[in-house]
């Protein structure tokens, strides 16, 4: 058998990944940074904010890839990767919806329904910062909050590794066996 030289080394086992995958020096089993990346940047291309798609469609995209990769890396022990996961998706999905409505007269109505009042949803309608810092605006993570994002369908990958991560193995019936 012929060795690979690009992927054989002798190192920390930190330092080395292996199908997504690395140990901690702990001996858990973590995502590596590279995996972490390749989501992000699948994110990225997803919810770009200049593709001409609507939002139920996008979010049956992202939700076809967040769920793949959540089934592939739920065996690691890292909540806190999946929760800034999750907070990190959906300020991208906030500012794609932002962005659709682009005129400041739309985003106060579009608030407007959602239950902001008139004084809040013009203060962020006329805001002059970028639509990305404007996703991080509390007005709008009122308006579009978590349960928004359930309504829309949206993967939560927070809320799976914590179903994931509670269920144990029961048996109903035991008999010795001899």
């Amino acid at each position: 058998m012929k060795v690979n030289q690009t992927k054989s080394a002798v190192d920390k086992v930190e330092k080395r990944k292996f199908l997504g995958f690395t140990l901690t020096h702990f001996g858990e089993i973590s995502i590596s940074k590279e995996a972490l990346q390749r989501i992000k940047n699948k994110i990225r291309c997803i919810t770009s904010r200049n593709r001409g798609i609507n939002l139920a469609a996008m979010v049956k995209e992202l939700n076809q890839a967040i769920r793949g990769w959540f089934h592939y890396f739920k065996c690691t022990n890292f909540r806190t990767v999946m929760k800034s996961l999750d907070c990190w998706i959906r300020r991208r999905l906030r500012c794609f919806r932002l962005k659709q409505r682009k005129r400041k007269y739309s985003i106060k109505t579009f608030l407007n329904k959602l239950g902001i009042s008139q004084h809040q949803s013009w203060r962020l309608a006329c805001s002059e910062k970028g639509w990305w810092a404007k996703s991080f605006n509390p007005i709008i993570h009122k308006a579009l909050n978590l349960n928004w994002f359930k309504g829309i369908g949206l993967f939560s990958l927070l809320e799976e590794f914590v179903k994931y991560k509670s269920k144990t193995a029961v048996c109903d019936n035991a008999c010795t066996v001899v």
